[in-house]
């Protein structure tokens, strides 16, 4: 969102409109601080009514690393995680459907990734425009380069108010000057002034920006004569090799920050990605809050970090073109190192205060809101075997982040290489390697992940390590289950259960519960199974964990499904699809698909199933993955009774119709089979804490809100679900949460 008016781009702007209507990549070049970013997001913009699927900004200023270019723009598409890294091929095939308008920004120091993206999603997705930001071009064939070049400034000699007024750069400065300072504008005493000091900046607009900041303060011939005697000295010359007057705005409006705040400034450019209060204060270094919190509101008014928009909490984040500079002087102020140990300290604490938090959709928009800056964290801890312990310690403290949100290959590349030159403790290496095994089983690799998990069993047993022993066995047991191994997964699950309760683990108690229950399943032992998922989704409940419980539910929805009652198996995986819709975990939720597929199948509608056939098959395939083990069988059958109703042809037909919609809620119909599907998360828990008998004040109490937001969340239950009465509420909740009792067969 933008903050402030975009002043003198109108030609640029009509320019670039135009080449976008003509050409599939266009890319816009040119200096730091030149304005590309916001011309391009303007021009998006406007454009976005002409695509499908509209504009999708994929942010990289904070990428270092091009191996991560296709995961970071997945995310930033919303195409969810998968088992495997996304490659080029995968992400345009991905998109291979979507008509929308793509918006790169910042890829100056990825731009070879970039480019592999970019061709590969243009060559297959003929209905995909895209937009590029860099200091440099990408060089594919059919790039249109189109170059942004400094404001107009005023000619020598300009020294009357009206010439001046119509160059763009004064008008930019006037603007910038008027938010700061609101008497100020422009007249015949200061005209030659501003025209000097347009010129003196060379119509960059962040330099322009940057100065006009200190207006509020200063007048026009000061910042003038001040800016004169600045000596021009490069930022970074690997970073910024031209813009002589934008390294001289920089440098100037540093100078004109205190030495603490200085300080204060150059430390937070170790943060890649945005940042909050608290992040700030932890790298500060030592100060009384009282000088952090004045510092810190002088850099803001400085220009030199920004506020974002739109955020309940405040956020800030600084232009890479400056962060540039402020990295620079960390290196020859000596205080990298130290600024970097701060940042990996704090986000030690950021991973190691999330495990507390039982709200997993939560959890993990924390992570992924400061990922550029974990990353940035561990790409430090992995540069010294000194700090390589605390890479380790982040890891398996987010390391369900990498399983959730993905990539998977991330997070084994990371622990491992960590492992490799940590002096860790035996009971954190037996961590590390139950880990990193659970990762490569979810990934499918079935030589590497047994390995690493028998490793950290033999050195769990050998230490004593009864949690490490628990996981290790857990995940051999998945393995097992993932090769249909069921006698061996049914002893390892047994000794993984044994040893969670004995350490007071209720979530690893839980989890082994539902892979029992799964095993049970597989053998066609529907009442024990039934035993074990109930008991399962019983613990969960108590933890809040609404992954768990949505996959309970999508399994009690399976063994419903078998013994012949269609419509109450749905109602359950329907229940397992609300919970995924905010979870977003796309493994969760074609999985729903897949079960939904089957019970459409078994009741006769053979149309439905081949619809959710076909979007199963295509979030499979960006997952790099397929349906495996026991279910497998379940998923064919649907396919043989589905093809054998409609004839081959018509199924193709239909198969790829689902295909091509994808598992949107129009394919899974959510609306038409569940009242519950349009209440949030937190409305399912005020109701359900209704139903416990709960009043409106103990509820607020409990979840640390207002009683007035309790009253409002009540109003919209009862409006969604069509009861009156905390009586008939709770009556509904029962009714919902009641699991269709599978019979004892």
């Amino acid at each position: 969102m933008e903050t402030s008016s975009l002043v003198g781009r109108t030609e640029e702007l009509a320019g670039l409109i135009e080449r976008l209507s003509k050409a599939r990549i266009v890319t816009l070049t040119g200096i730091g601080g030149i304005g590309k970013t916001r011309i391009a997001l303007r021009a998006a913009a406007e454009l976005q009514s002409r695509f499908a699927a509209g504009v999708r900004l994929v942010q990289l200023g904070g990428v270092a690393d091009g191996s991560l270019v296709p995961n970071v723009a997945a995310v930033a598409l919303g195409l969810g995680t998968r088992r495997g890294s996304w490659t080029p091929d995968t992400l345009s095939r991905r998109l291979e459907r979507t008509e929308a308008l793509l918006v790169f920004d910042g890829c100056e120091r990825v731009s070879e990734a970039v480019a592999a993206v970019v061709d590969s999603i243009v060559f297959r997705c003929q209905s995909i425009v895209v937009l590029t930001t860099s200091r440099q071009p990408l060089r594919l064939a059919y790039e249109i380069r189109f170059p942004i070049e400094p404001l107009p400034v005023p000619s020598e000699g300009t020294s009357t108010t009206k010439p001046a007024g119509q160059s763009a750069a004064v008008q930019l400065l006037l603007d910038r000057a008027q938010a700061v300072a609101p008497g100020f504008a422009l007249d015949d005493s200061n005209v030659a002034a501003v025209c000097t000091l347009c010129r003196r900046l060379d119509g960059i607009p962040l330099a322009i920006e940057l100065v006009a900041t200190r207006l509020v303060a200063m007048g026009i011939e000061d910042v003038v004569a001040l800016l004169d005697e600045q000596p021009v000295l490069a930022i970074d010359r690997g970073e910024l090799t031209s813009g002589r007057a934008l390294e001289t705005a920089i440098r100037w409006s540093y100078s004109q920050l205190t030495e603490a705040e200085q300080a204060l400034w150059r430390r937070l450019c170790v943060f890649p990605g945005s940042f909050d209060l608290s992040a700030a204060q932890h790298v500060s270094g030592e100060m009384s809050q009282e000088d952090f919190d004045a510092q810190m509101q002088r850099v803001v008014e400085s220009s030199m970090v920004r506020r974002l928009p739109d955020v309940l909490r405040a956020r800030f984040a600084i232009l890479e073109t400056l962060r540039s500079f402020g990295l620079a002087e960390l290196r020859a102020e000596g205080e990298l190192d130290g600024a970097s140990r701060r940042l990996l300290d704090w986000a030690k604490g950021v991973a190691r205060g999330l495990e507390s938090s039982a709200a997993r959709s939560a959890w993990v928009a924390r992570v992924e809101t400061d990922i550029a800056n974990i990353r940035a964290a561990l790409d430090f801890a992995s540069s010294s075997d000194e700090y390589a312990a605390d890479g380790v310690e982040i890891c398996m403290d987010i390391w369900t982040y990498w399983r959730v949100r993905g990539p998977v290959e991330e997070g084994r590349r990371r622990i491992d290489r960590l492992i490799d030159r940590a002096d860790i403790s035996d009971a954190l290496r037996a961590k590390a390697l139950w880990v990193s095994g659970a990762l490569a089983v979810i990934q499918n690799d079935h030589e590497r992940g047994p390995a690493l998990l028998e490793e950290s069993r033999a050195l769990a047993m050998r230490i004593g390590d009864r949690g490490s022993l628990a996981w290790s066995t857990y995940y051999l047991a998945l393995a097992a289950y993932f090769t249909s191994n069921l006698d061996t997964a049914s002893e390892l699950l047994n000794e993984a259960s044994e040893l969670h309760a004995s350490t007071g683990d209720r979530f690893g108690t839980a989890i082994a519960t539902t892979l029992r229950g799964q095993v049970e399943l597989a053998r066609d032992r529907h009442a024990d199974a039934t035993r074990d998922l109930e008991q399962a989704l019983t613990l969960i409940r108590a933890l809040g964990d609404h992954w768990v419980e949505a996959y309970v539910l999508w399994l009690l929805g399976l063994i419903v499904s078998k013994q012949g009652d269609q419509p109450a198996a749905e109602r359950l995986i329907e229940q397992a699809l609300l919970l995924n819709r905010e979870t977003q975990d796309l493994t969760a939720l074609v999985l729903c698909a897949e079960g939904l597929a089957w019970t459409a199948a078994l009741r006769g509608d053979a149309a439905r199933a081949a619809r959710l056939l076909g979007g199963a098959r295509r979030a499979w395939r960006s997952l790099s993955a397929q349906i495996e083990g026991p279910l497998r069988a379940e998923h064919d059958e649907a396919v043989a009774l589905a093809r054998a109703r409609l004839g081959p042809d018509r199924y193709l037909v239909l198969e790829q119709e689902g295909f091509e919609r994808g598992l949107g809620d129009d394919l899974l119909d959510l609306g038409e089979h569940s009242r519950a599907s349009t209440l949030s998360l937190r409305e399912l828990e005020v109701a359900r804490m209704v139903a416990s008998g709960l009043s409106n004040r103990e509820i607020a109490g409990s979840l640390k809100l207002s009683k007035r937001t309790v009253d409002s969340h009540l109003d919209h239950i009862f409006a969604k679900v069509g009861v009156h009465g905390r009586v008939a509420l709770a009556n509904w909740v029962r009714e919902a949460d009641r699991p269709a009792r599978p019979s004892a067969s």
